[in-house]
């Protein structure tokens, strides 16, 4: 038997066994408890980190799903990152675009999800400040550009970092029916300018896109607007003959109406468009042709320009040259036929009656002024002549009758003012005027009837060559005449009679009879 003290000191060792365990369960139900803590602890950051590494993979995603077209990779996407497509409008996306990505290859399903997530996408803009419009005009989707402008229409006038909006660029591009799908939505945007000074013409015009042209002429008709010019004042027909665009020469010129363009307008070299075109290699294809329709369609040479043919100016030339030659024919004619001086009213030993007093009183100058009297004369009337003849006419057959009749009238005046000529000269000088003024009225009116026959240019040149002989030819006549009497009365024996010195009230002394039969003689066989 164990004592009373055993058993308590038994007790007493079970009861702190028993606490040992105890507490040695306690803290192994801690260690528990910290583990399952520390395990949650671990999972949740295991999951954190997981989600951070699929937002960072997301923007990569995106990109993919875009490229591919893939709308359920879109949601997935959407649901693991709901901001994403908040950080693209914000500048902290890292890829590409998405919108631009997919419009570029002409995804439209999947511009149009993303579209309804985020409408704002449409006005973000690329590393060349350009939109998704501006890529879907220069791809030519047109379904991509209709969605882009149902949620932005305003996108029309945006321009990127080379100062081209949407429409420059489906201009440029020459996609037709996006470009008229733009202008209907913002006509307006068709007017503004490239940051380098040309507008959406000079741009179809440049590119060569006549299709284009066409479309924005017809829907934009403004007479400013088709006539605006460059940095260089060049207007599209500037532009087209510079890039020998010859289609679209013909469809400006032959084609559009001509009261909307100014055919003849001068870029900043002061040139119009046939100035250029001469400056272009004759050589070239169709250089003739399109020279041909520049003319046909009024286009002129810039000098042209500066001295251009006025209808009534020109017939107030006429008529003053009329006038003018007019008069000068009627002095001329009267001092034909009454010359200074008058004529002698009787007839004595010095001189004739009816004959001119100068030719007595200086018989060395008067011959000298009929002549220069008769070419003046001849000249005026060979001026009214023209002016009568090159008249127009509202029939052919009238021009000519009228150009005959004064053609005929003008010759019986010429005749007239010769024989007056003739009859006035003194009897010694009878046959030297004769002949010098009958030569001289012959040689023009060959000439001037030559001319006439003859193309504006052969008588141009003619008359240059021709112009010296009235004038010279009656001097050389009287000249080779006065000589050849001179001789002739040498070896007769004779001399001139004497004429009275009016100047110093001296008479000649009376004739000789045998003389005056001699001279008698000697005249009569010079006029024969």
């Amino acid at each position: 038997m164990m004592g009373a003290g055993e058993e308590i000191w038994i007790a007493r060792k079970r009861e702190s066994k028993k606490g040992r365990e105890d507490k040695e369960r306690e803290r192994e139900h801690k260690r528990q408890i910290e583990r399952e803590e520390r395990n949650r602890e671990s999972e949740e950051q295991r999951i954190r980190r997981k989600r951070e590494t699929w937002k960072n993979r997301t923007e990569e995603w995106l990109c993919d799903a875009a490229m591919r077209g893939d709308i359920e990779s879109l949601k997935e996407i959407m649901k693991i990152d709901d901001y994403i497509l908040d950080k693209v409008l914000v500048g902290s996306f890292k890829g590409k675009n998405p919108l631009h990505m997919a419009t570029s290859i002409g995804q439209k399903e999947f511009v149009l999800e993303l579209l309804e997530y985020k409408q704002d996408l449409a006005k973000a803009v690329d590393m060349e400040l350009g939109t998704a419009l501006h890529i879907a005009s220069s791809k030519g989707y047109l379904e991509i550009v209709e969605l882009l402008l149902e949620v932005s229409p305003e996108m029309c006038i945006v321009c990127d970092r080379e100062g081209n909006n949407p429409l420059h660029i489906a201009a440029i591009k020459g996609n037709v029916k996006v470009l008229e799908v733009l202008v209907q939505t913002n006509p307006q945007a068709a007017r503004v300018m490239v940051d380098r000074g040309d507008n959406i013409l000079h741009l179809c015009v440049n590119y060569n896109q006549l299709a284009c042209l066409k479309l924005l002429l017809d829907r934009i008709r403004g007479k400013e607007f088709v006539n605006s010019t460059d940095i260089n004042d060049n207007n599209i027909l500037h532009l087209a003959v510079i890039g020998k665009r010859h289609e679209i020469i013909k469809y400006l010129l032959l084609e559009w109406p001509k009261e909307l363009m100014d055919v003849n307008a001068r870029n900043g070299s002061g040139w119009t468009a046939l100035d250029i075109h001469s400056r272009v290699a004759k050589s070239e294809d169709n250089y003739c042709d399109i020279k041909h329709v520049l003319r046909e369609s009024g286009v002129k040479k810039s000098y042209k320009l500066f001295f251009p043919f006025d209808p009534s100016w020109q017939k107030k030339k006429k008529d003053t040259l009329m006038i003018v030659s007019s008069l000068m024919a009627t002095m001329s004619f009267q001092v034909g036929i009454n010359p200074p001086g008058g004529v002698w009213q009787d007839t004595s030993a010095g001189h004739e009656a009816g004959k001119a007093v100068i030719a007595y009183t200086n018989p060395k100058a008067y011959p000298y002024l009929v002549y220069f009297n008769t070419i003046g004369f001849l000249l005026s009337l060979t001026t009214i002549l023209e002016l009568i003849v090159v008249l127009p006419t509202q029939k052919k057959a009238f021009g000519f009758i009228r150009a005959g009749i004064s053609w005929l009238t003008i010759m019986i005046m010429t005749f007239a003012y010769t024989f007056s000529v003739i009859v006035l000269a003194p009897t010694e000088m009878y046959n030297s005027i004769n002949l010098v003024i009958l030569a001289t009225v012959t040689v023009w009116a060959v000439v001037i009837s030559f001319l006439r026959v003859l193309p504006f240019q052969a008588q141009l040149i003619l008359l240059s060559g021709l112009l010296a002989i009235p004038v010279y030819l009656p001097i050389l006549l009287h000249l080779i005449i006065s000589q050849k009497i001179s001789s002739l009365l040498a070896q007769r024996g004779t001399k001139p009679t004497e004429s009275t010195d009016q100047s110093t009230g001296e008479t000649a002394p009376p004739p000789n009879p045998t003389a005056g039969s001699q001279n008698d003689s000697t005249s009569v066989s010079i006029r024969e």
